[in-house]
């Protein structure tokens, strides 16, 4: 399957509202996020079930992929990079093979945008990005 590439378009948002989310981190205002439609996690979820039985739960925050998760600030000199691009909707491409990372299913994505805005931001785009779909129950 790693031929095959689908593109979906979300929306960035800037530290999203996390309201269950225990705030353990120094950094949590640094949070960056792709929102992506919950129909591609209900789709996957339904498939790990019918093929393997595997109860997925949604994600908590819908389907994303995580840009930022807040472990490290945003340096003072990249500062004036901060939400430059709020709400703005771009589109990725992943790949349909499913793994499991931790408790979370996710899928691998392929985004030089969103590279483009960690770099701009500081951070190295080393770290591959996901669609998080579920967490095992």
């Amino acid at each position: 399957m790693a031929d095959q590439k689908v593109q979906i378009t979300g929306k960035l948002v800037y530290n999203p509202r996390r309201d269950k989310l225990k705030k353990t981190r120094s950094h949590d205002e640094f949070f960056l996020v792709l929102e992506l439609p919950d129909n591609i996690g209900v789709y996957y979820r339904h498939w790990l079930f019918r093929r393997f039985g595997l109860k997925v739960a949604p994600p908590a925050y819908g389907c994303h992929i995580t840009i930022l998760d807040g472990r490290q600030p945003v340096k003072k000199e990249f500062l004036d990079k901060w939400k430059a691009h709020e709400g703005k909707r771009i589109t990725i491409t992943y790949t349909p093979d499913v793994y499991q990372q931790w408790k979370f299913w996710c899928l691998p994505v392929i985004s030089p945008e969103l590279d483009t805005i960690r770099t701009e931001l500081g951070f190295n785009t080393t770290k591959p990005l996901h669609i998080t779909i579920g967490r095992m129950e």
